[in-house]
């Protein structure tokens, strides 16, 4: 029988009324001073959207006393969902912006935002600038990266064996979870070509890949990647994997890098990419930043105007796209902040079709978690079970939760930087077989 919870009590939720806190800063501070700000410097509104951000900003000014209020009909097809099943309770209770659990606080300040601009009348994304940044901002590293990836998967002359394969696996899993904190110096360009695996019979590339393997280890609290790849390697055929991403710009880019690889190299038939349904927390990624990734990866030329290595990548994508070995998956669940274990049962059937979904991100792994109070060393299986596939997060703590992690670990980490849980210099690699873990209750 499938878990429709965590098989353990649940702990309080975070709220954002604790000084000192992370979710306080965030909710007493960031949002206006960040956010709001931000919104209010990249965009020319009309006069009325003006005057509506500006009573948000208001009331995140006396967030401590101003009280949640239900959505107005503005156009969203999830208007029933947040008013009747998300806010109704806590409008009920009269909780403020700061007393309420912080996920739906901050997730509603997005919805807020949404009805602020008039996004279901109009879709225009307010944190589109970032997000253009954030591709054009990365192209030096964009490309590099495109070069190593277009050696394993692009040149045929390259074999990849089973083995070759799962030691690639574990590093494009790195190059999700890590970004642009991958050390590429360790991964030298050239150091899997034909000359050199004929020469050394790949020792010399083996090299390289175990130094950005153990490279990315040292900041690891919570290192399933054994068992991931035990996983993968038993699957008997190539199957359908999702990946839940999270941030646009060079993120996204390292998650379609993931996605590439898991294509490329057979082990999956197709990938669905899940995607949020409209603009939130200003980086996170829609299907239309996925393809405006790959435009922006096919117009990169060299100076004579040549293909470049992002531009191969970039026409290759495309075509996964168009052969429908990619399906980019937008759905509103994953911009409202119920736990994942309150997944609609829609999303709930379509996930239990993968083999392996992926959930990237320190907010998709506060909604994994229900963004509660777990003990850090409660085991990630045991709140994980519920999950509608097999599941595997990767995740740079940003955030003042988390389970899973060893008591050595995480004193480690709290001796190294007293900001450890915020700084997103840790991550975790976390593994769930929950079919497995079905059967064996």
């Amino acid at each position: 029988m499938h878990q429709t919870q965590p098989r353990v009590p649940l702990p309080p939720p975070l709220t954002s009324d604790v000084p000192g806190t992370w979710a306080f800063d965030t909710m007493s501070r960031r949002v206006r001073t960040d956010i709001l700000a931000r919104i209010f410097r990249e965009n020319q509104f009309q006069s009325h959207v003006v005057l509506r951000l500006q009573q948000l900003d208001t009331e995140l000014s006396a967030a401590a006393t101003t009280p949640l209020s239900l959505l107005p009909h503005d156009g969203g097809p999830d208007i029933i969902v947040w008013n009747e099943h998300i806010l109704k309770s806590f409008v009920q209770q009269r909780c403020t912006w700061l007393s309420a659990p912080w996920a739906v606080a901050e997730f509603y300040l997005y919805r807020r935002i949404m009805t602020a601009i008039d996004y279901f009348k109009t879709p225009v994304d307010p944190f589109q600038l970032q997000k253009d940044l954030g591709l054009t901002s990365s192209i030096d590293s964009i490309s590099a990266l495109a070069t190593r990836v277009n050696q394993i998967l692009h040149n045929p002359s390259i074999p990849i064996t089973s083995e070759s394969t799962l030691q690639h696996l574990q590093t494009f899993v790195f190059i999700s979870l890590w970004g642009n904190r991958i050390d590429l110096s360790l991964w030298p360009v050239g150091g899997a070509d034909e000359h050199t695996v004929k020469a050394t019979g790949g020792q010399r590339s083996s090299q390289s890949f175990a130094s950005v393997l153990q490279a990315g280890q040292k900041m690891i609290l919570s290192n399933h990647m054994t068992q991931l790849v035990s996983y993968i390697s038993q699957l008997s055929a190539p199957c359908r994997f999702d990946i839940i991403v999270d941030n646009a710009g060079f993120e996204l880019f390292c998650d379609l890098c993931l996605a590439d690889f898991l294509v490329c190299t057979g082990i999956a038939n197709v990938v669905h990419i899940q995607l949020k349904a409209h603009p939130t927390f200003v980086s996170d990624a829609m299907a239309k930043d996925v393809s405006a990734t790959i435009s922006f990866l096919q117009s990169i030329q060299s100076q004579q105007g040549a293909d470049t290595s992002a531009s191969i990548l970039g026409h290759r994508w495309a075509k996964h796209l168009s052969s429908g070995k990619w399906k980019l998956c937008e759905h509103f669940f994953w911009v409202q902040p119920q736990p994942m274990w309150q997944m609609p049962s829609d999303l709930h059937a379509d996930l239990s079709q993968s083999a392996l979904a992926f959930v990237k991100g320190d907010a998709n792994y506060r909604r994994l978690l229900g963004d509660l109070h777990w003990p850090f060393s409660t085991p990630f299986a045991d709140v994980l079970c519920y999950f509608p596939s097999p599941v595997c997060a990767l995740r740079t703590l940003k955030a003042e939760l988390g389970c899973g992690m060893d008591p050595v670990q995480t004193q480690r980490a709290a001796r190294e930087d007293d900001k450890w849980l915020v700084a997103g210099k840790y991550g975790v690699v976390q593994f769930c077989d929950t079919r497995s873990s079905a059967r064996s209750q």
